[in-house]
């Protein structure tokens, strides 16, 4: 009977780390975010929208991924009738403000810096009479992409109240009282953690780098909250770095052109760390199974000492996996700025980076907890004495595929 325990437990842990360490393809979408600047007059409502160009391709005539002046008064009819069906303004009475469309009629940098992926519009809504209750329905969200959100801060009645759309919290009602200030900011706080942490169990993050090498490390809790917090803060300062550098030579160079280089040099990181851990582990196994190696006991673990897991490896690891900012982070923030809100925009991208860390965090906890299990299994196991090294030359051939992916963006490999 103990020995069938053993089996269905060592099944149930090796399904659990196929599935962490097999990399899967990236489900990102470019409708992940939008940015709204919503300004409520008496008669009049004025709202500045960032939003993914993808969702109004067909007023893009040259697909180059943002709509010219041009191309949005040629298609003003369509993307009217669009936007007026998708993203509604109605008052009290339930009547709709009649909705003009036009492009944004400053160019601000850090609007151009995000121009293969989306378009800032200048919405008016229009009403008769004095609007009562003000009601906003936003429904540009796209089935395959659950992790969509608006991020909109409102300005009426001189309150400014922050908010977040999703897929399951589409409609805000404003009325006429005054507008808790205080609970909207923590609500849009609250809003950009749980998105962090939605976009972090998502494939890529780091988490199969992670996965891999607490896997094959006897690793502690507190490896796994310093990896977890290296990742989430390199993440947060090269989104706050990116951003500035578009914000102030978006002229020179568009952050998508810094993408490619900044995978590559992640990929080249982690390549050099797995090969780095596969030739200590695999001398660690060798030893392990040369006749000078004699056992005393039969309960031992097999894999490495906590000894031999190097704060250094563990901050070159965190480093690489957080080293490529999150696009959605990155169009947020310089949504943000572009609206005049930085220090809004930091918060955000701050609480975005905690959601973050808290997933990795967590799946870094619950490695360690398997790495239990495994101690309990029978030594004869064969897959315990080579996980180390297995979890190694996993590390090492995510890198190269990081390194490939980027040499293709640059056009380096054919």
């Amino acid at each position: 009977m103990k020995t069938k325990w053993h089996k269905f437990k060592f099944g149930i842990i090796l399904v659990s780390l196929l599935l962490v360490l097999l990399p899967t393809a990236s489900r990102a979408h470019w409708t992940d975010v939008a940015v709204a600047e919503i300004v409520v007059g008496e008669t009049q409502t004025q709202v500045t929208l960032t939003l993914p160009t993808g969702l109004v391709t067909m007023a893009d005539d040259n697909q180059d991924g943002q709509l010219s002046t041009a191309e949005v008064h040629t298609h003003q009819a369509k993307l009217e009738k669009f936007l007026g069906n998708r993203f509604r303004l109605t008052n009290a009475n339930h009547q709709q403000g009649i909705l003009t469309v036009a492009p944004l009629a400053t160019k601000i940098p850090s609007i151009q810096a995000t121009a293969t992926t989306h378009t800032t519009l200048q919405l008016t809504y229009n009403w008769t009479s004095p609007v009562q209750g003000l009601k906003i329905d936003y429904n540009l969200f796209l089935p395959e992409a659950p992790e969509a959100r608006c991020f909109a801060t409102i300005f009426n009645a001189g309150q400014t109240q922050n908010y977040i759309f999703s897929p399951d919290n589409r409609q805000l009602s404003l009325m006429p009282s005054v507008i808790p200030l205080k609970g909207s900011f923590l609500a849009a706080i609250a809003g950009a953690i749980v998105w962090g942490a939605m976009h972090a169990m998502s494939p890529g993050h780091g988490k199969t780098i992670v996965g891999a090498y607490l896997m094959g490390s006897r690793a502690t809790v507190y490896h796994a909250i310093f990896l977890g917090l290296t990742t989430t803060i390199t993440h947060t300062i090269g989104v706050f770095a990116l951003g500035l550098a578009s914000l102030f030579a978006s002229r020179l160079i568009a952050p998508d052109l810094l993408y490619p280089w900044l995978s590559l040099l992640s990929g080249l990181m982690v390549v050099f760390i797995g090969i780095n851990l596969f030739w200590h582990r695999l001398r660690h196994v060798q030893q392990q199974r040369s006749p000078a190696h004699t056992h005393k006991h039969h309960h031992h673990s097999h894999l490495p000492t906590t000894a031999s897991l190097h704060w250094r490896s563990l901050f070159a690891l965190g480093i690489s996996g957080g080293l490529v900012p999150c696009p959605a982070a990155l169009v947020l923030l310089l949504s943000a700025i572009a609206l005049g809100h930085i220090s809004w925009g930091l918060v955000l991208v701050l609480a975005f980076s905690l959601g973050l860390a808290g997933v990795l965090t967590a799946l870094g906890l619950l490695l360690i907890y398997a790495q239990g299990l495994f101690k309990k299994l029978p030594t004869q196991v064969g897959l315990l004495k080579i996980l180390p090294v297995v979890s190694a030359a996993t590390i090492a051939i995510i890198g190269l595929g990081i390194t490939t992916q980027a040499l293709i963006q640059l056009e380096v490999v054919i």
